[in-house]
């Protein structure tokens, strides 16, 4: 597969995977406090079979678009530090949403356990997009810099 082709194939895939988490951030039940729980099961669970593998060929597309056109050939450490950064704060702000959903659907989460209608986007987020992202970018820039010295 030629670059451009690549290039155009994984900004599809991107614009795909966020319209995706958007569908799952939509579909996933608000816990109203003071309300009855919804007995609507989980619509946004089945997107999750959609979401994974499609994050998976994203990933995979960034991984052969950076290795084909050599980005992180230079010595520069300023590319791993700014991954870690960015992956650092994903991680942060990925905690904070957890607790968020956990301390807000605590009984829930006791009684139906971990995956149910008002937990999704506690996996299927934007922080773990990019964490997963800026994490394979980080790697690649490290492996890169190991294989120049």
């Amino acid at each position: 597969m030629r670059t451009k082709t690549a290039v155009i194939v994984t900004m599809i895939l991107l614009l795909f995977n966020v319209i995706l988490i958007f569908l799952v951030d939509l579909l996933t039940f608000k816990m109203i406090p003071g309300r009855a729980i919804s007995g609507n099961g989980n619509p946004a669970f089945i997107l999750w079979f959609i979401e994974i593998p499609a994050y998976v060929f994203l990933l995979l597309g960034i991984c052969y678009i950076v290795n084909k056109e050599k980005y992180f050939t230079n010595r520069s450490i300023y590319y791993p530090l700014l991954f870690l950064l960015i992956i650092v704060a994903s991680v942060y702000l990925q905690y904070n949403h957890a607790n968020h959903i956990n301390s807000t659907n605590a009984n829930l989460i006791d009684e139906y356990g971990w995956i149910n209608q008002y937990t999704n986007t506690i996996y299927i987020n934007y922080y773990t997009f990019l964490m997963g992202i800026f994490t394979l970018l980080g790697l690649q820039s490290l492996f890169q810099r190991i294989k120049k010295v």
